[in-house]
């Protein structure tokens, strides 16, 4: 069972509601529920909004990632908004980024990722090909990550938006940012 806004749900009956775990507080429990659980087949979007992953949750959630795509379950688009996701996640997501074959659209908005993490990122876009949008919106990426990803982006022509608003990166940098993803169509 797990704790929501709603009061208490059973992980399955999220599952049938296309992967929507918003607003539930799955810090402690998500080691159990993953242990216990694939992805069913037909869900293509998980959204764990605000649901207090943190680090070692994201750990959890990448590990069930990969046994269920293994399993034929094809997730096309992941929102981790607001999990407070760290530098040190960085290393596990792009380690699922270098092999992730179905994911296409990663939101990790109003996180805790800086310059470290995003260059982390940028090394893993590098090789990744099928994800087209990645938004890092709200974390504390500075000109240093930015620039990182900026180069990832050169070199990765699949990725079509890298979203890096509100992050505190140069203005310079954010401009050929947006006039790549442009010019991708965007």
């Amino acid at each position: 069972e797990l704790e929501g806004e709603g009061g208490k749900v059973s992980a399955e009956r999220q599952w049938r509601y296309r992967g929507d775990f918003s607003y539930m507080d799955l810090g402690g429990s998500i080691g159990k529920i993953t242990s216990a659980l694939t992805i069913p087949k037909g869900v293509e979007f998980l959204n764990f909004w605000d649901c207090n992953l943190g680090d070692q949750g994201l750990k959890y959630l990448c590990k069930l990632l990969k046994s269920s795509s293994e399993s034929s379950a094809e997730i096309h688009s992941i929102d981790l908004w607001g999990n407070g996701l760290s530098d040190s996640t960085c290393k596990t997501l792009a380690n699922f980024l270098e092999h992730n074959e179905s994911v296409e659209e990663l939101r990790l908005w109003n996180n805790q990722i800086g310059d470290s993490g995003a260059t982390i990122l940028a090394a893993a876009l590098k090789k990744n090909s099928r994800l087209l949008c990645l938004s890092l919106w709200r974390n504390k990426i500075g000109t240093i990550g930015a620039d990182a990803l900026l180069e990832a982006l050169k070199e990765n022509k699949k990725l079509r938006s890298l979203d890096l608003g509100r992050c505190i990166a140069s203005k310079k940098i954010l401009e050929q940012l947006d006039t790549i993803t442009a010019e991708r169509g965007d």
